[in-house]
């Protein structure tokens, strides 16, 4: 009877092990499907939703994080530029590349810069929507063994300088105020896989394209290696603060809507949808208002004393949004000013 009872319960007994097999199957299918979820998410892009931290306080107005944002310093950067000039510049004048400096006649001096101004090459910007120039700078681009390049650590290597502007006119000197910043672009060989190395240009010239097309193709493909000038960011802030902010309308019309708080002078380049924040890179300034006014003169009617103030994070040249995008009424006003110390 044991026997017919066991052989009575021999389907019943394989239709349980095949139901447990198959959970089991399920539940490792569902494991492998969950373990390849985080995989799958850190593939999708991560510029799809933006909502930047920000904190806000009475003597610091913004403190940003941004992720996959490694920017250097700006100041810093500058400076090592300007190192770079003070000891290319001499040498330049020592192998005799420069006649003015030599020649002791007026007239003679005077042809020589001419002429120097009108080789200079200019290349305006074929997209941005304002205008964008970049002017050849030959009394720094040719090979200076004193100059050592921050990138790949060699000397004398032949380069190109490209200051960038504002203005189609080319600046009377390196250092002029004018010159939003500076690219450099090297002759240097690429890295043993054939490509350039950060910072540079293989053979001054992107394939299929010309060299001064390439330049600006370089720029926006490797924005740290854009230098910016620190007069330029004195004179941008001091035009801004001075002629623009306090007759904007929109600042005016937020000051008047919200009656107290933070505005922020932002950068055109990037199209904000009402009630979202710009990114830190794309917001030029901040500035107080209270009583429904903008605070943007102190008591004494002195602007370097009122509310406004710099953003430390704000770039001239950004890897997602490009170069600097004024509105018109403040590009008119900062051209203005760039061209009296152009």
């Amino acid at each position: 009877m044991a026997t017919s009872a066991m052989r009575a319960n021999a389907p019943a007994r394989a239709l349980r092990q095949q139901s447990s097999s198959l959970m089991g199957q399920t539940r490792c299918s569902a494991k492998a499907n969950l373990g390849r979820g985080p995989a799958l998410w850190s593939a999708q892009p991560r510029t799809t939703h933006r909502s930047p931290a920000l904190t806000r306080n009475a003597s610091s107005i913004v403190t940003w994080a941004r992720p996959a944002w490694r920017p250097e310093s700006a100041r810093a950067t500058a400076q090592s530029f300007s190192g770079a000039f003070s000891t290319s510049a001499p040498s330049q004048q020592a192998d005799g590349s420069s006649s003015s400096s030599s020649s002791s006649s007026s007239s003679s001096s005077s042809s020589s810069s001419s002429s120097s101004s009108s080789s200079t090459k200019t290349i305006r910007h074929p997209t941005h929507p304002t205008g964008v120039y970049f002017h050849l700078l030959p009394e720094l681009s040719s090979a200076s063994k004193d100059w050592k390049d921050s990138q790949s650590s060699k000397e004398g290597e032949r380069s190109s300088t490209w200051a960038v502007s504002l203005l189609p006119t080319p600046p009377s000197n390196i250092d002029a105020a004018s010159i939003m910043g500076y690219i450099r672009v090297s002759d240097s060989a690429g890295n043993k896989d054939g490509t350039p190395p950060s910072g540079h240009v293989e053979d001054g010239a992107v394939p299929g394209g010309e060299s001064g097309d390439s330049v600006v193709e370089f720029a926006h493909a490797h924005p740290a290696a854009f230098q910016p000038n620190p007069s330029f960011l004195e004179l941008l802030h001091k035009t801004l603060r001075e002629e623009c902010v306090e007759k904007d309308e929109l600042l005016k019309f937020e000051a008047a809507t919200r009656t107290s708080g933070w505005a922020h002078v932002n950068d055109g380049r990037e199209l904000l949808m009402p009630g979202r924040q710009a990114w830190p890179e794309n917001i030029i300034a901040s500035i107080a208002f209270t009583d429904g006014e903008l605070r943007v003169r102190d008591e004494s009617g002195d602007t370097s004393k009122g509310s406004y103030q710099p953003n430390d994070a704000y770039r001239l040249l950004t890897a997602q949004d490009g170069f600097i995008q004024l509105k018109e009424t403040w590009l008119e006003k900062v051209r203005q000013r760039c061209e009296q110390h152009n």
